[in-house]
């Protein structure tokens, strides 16, 4: 074994053997060895001084044997993560992520096609006074620059704090995106309606000239209208958003104001962390499941660590529905699958059974009809069908959105537990 030369003094030599400093009587030690030098004694108890070619094979040994060992370690510990971490999560999948099982898809083709008295109003629990004309948004959700998909969000936050009295009166410019003003605005958003001008500038000109202002922007929806006497540049800035002040041209102040802090909000939902996430029960394979595991286990810990300070859950807790609501907070609701998404703003619930609940929602997606008689009979199926049905399956509640208006399925089943990546969201 080679000891390496530390220094020799009244006549002792002191050396390592390897971490353990040590020394010795030796009066036959070379006189011109120096610090560092390795060296071995042999069985004539005679000192040899190691040659460079010596040392590199002895550390060459060395090298080996640690590298031998660490495999070993390294084979261990995998060995140690497969069996307590792998094979459990792998058989998790297994038996709760195959959505493609038969008993699987029966359950949720029964459920997706099955609907709940909607004139059952016995159990109902709206917020007290909550008005859906008078304290949210009269006009149909709409596409910008800064959100192509719509501004489902920015509405529905929009609502929800202004009903609150918490929704700041004005913010300032941050780059291209615009603040507003709104402190003209009052606690009733519901009263304030696009005239004609407004309604043609940002959804298109409407073909339909007896419809009052509330209708024309919902025939917009049913219909499909795409604006035609519009240059294409004024199409582009009007619609998209493509210029800073593309809402310019809306002549009224309450409504630009409003829908500038409809587009603010909606760009900052990434900033606007959730009361309670909810991660998919289903994953389009084994891959995908184990990333939701790690997603939701990052976000665990990033809890803990005080960095994302909200609730994660694998399963639906009709609690974080209710309590809110009870005490007369409404709530914005975010479903989405694997192709996307859309916000809700939640006002109510009703308990149908022990095993169903109703939590009832403003879409913006499909705001109310203007107050007239002929349009009662329409407005009622929009009050009264657009809810997320709860349904508990096997102890686990399952959700689905898939209003019905005049006996069209408006989503056609995009929004439930049963759809690969399917998650939500409350606000």
């Amino acid at each position: 074994m080679s000891l390496k030369f530390i220094k020799k003094k009244n006549g002792m030599i002191y050396f390592k053997d390897g971490k353990v400093k040590k020394n010795m009587n030796f009066e036959s030690f070379p006189e011109n060895i120096h610090r560092g030098t390795y060296f071995e004694i042999d069985e004539n108890n005679s000192v040899n001084v190691l040659i460079d070619e010596t040392l590199k094979s002895i550390w060459r040994r060395k090298i080996f044997l640690r590298k031998l060992i660490f495999s070993i370690i390294g084979v261990l510990i995998s060995i140690v993560i497969i069996v307590c971490f792998i094979l459990p999560l792998d058989m998790y999948i297994i038996n709760n992520k195959n959505y493609k099982e038969m008993a699987y898809m029966k359950e949720a083709n029964e459920f997706l096609n099955e609907r709940s008295d909607v004139s059952n109003r016995v159990n109902t629990k709206l917020i007290k006074d909550f008005d859906l004309r008078k304290y949210t948004i009269s006009f149909k959700n709409m596409k910008n620059d800064f959100s192509t998909e719509g501004n489902c969000f920015g509405i529905a936050y929009i609502e929800k704090m202004n009903y609150l009295g918490k929704l700041p009166k004005n913010k300032e410019n941050e780059g291209d995106l615009l603040g507003y003003d709104i402190t003209k605005i009052n606690k009733s958003i519901g009263d304030y309606n696009m005239d004609e001008d407004s309604i043609n500038k940002i959804y298109g000109l409407n073909h339909d000239k007896n419809l009052d202002s509330r209708d024309k922007f919902n025939s917009l929806f049913y219909d499909d209208y795409k604006p035609k006497d519009l240059d294409l540049n004024s199409l582009y800035t009007l619609l998209f958003n493509k210029q800073q002040q593309s809402y310019d041209d809306i002549k009224q102040k309450d409504i630009k104001e409003m829908l500038q802090a409809i587009t603010y909000y909606q760009f900052k939902q990434k900033d606007i962390k959730p009361k309670t996430e909810y991660i998919p029960y289903v994953a389009l394979g084994r891959l995908d499941a184990i990333n939701n595991e790690l997603y939701y286990y990052g976000k665990r810990i990033k809890s803990i660590l005080g960095i994302d300070k909200y609730a994660i859950e694998k399963e639906i807790n009709i609690n974080d529905f209710v309590t809110p609501l009870e005490k007369g907070e409404p709530l914005v609701v975010s479903v989405f699958n694997n192709s996307g998404g859309h916000a809700l703003l939640a006002y109510g619930y009703e308990v149908v059974g022990e095993d169903y609940l109703k939590i009832y929602v403003k879409d913006n997606n499909i705001p109310l009809f203007s107050n007239k008689n002929e349009l009662n009979a329409v407005n009622y199926e929009i009050k009264n069908n657009c809810y997320i049905l709860l349904k508990k399956i096997n102890n686990k509640w399952y959700f689905k959105y898939d209003p019905i208006i005049n006996n069209k399925y408006i989503y056609e089943h995009k929004y439930n537990s049963y759809m690969p990546d399917a998650y939500m969201k409350i606000y």
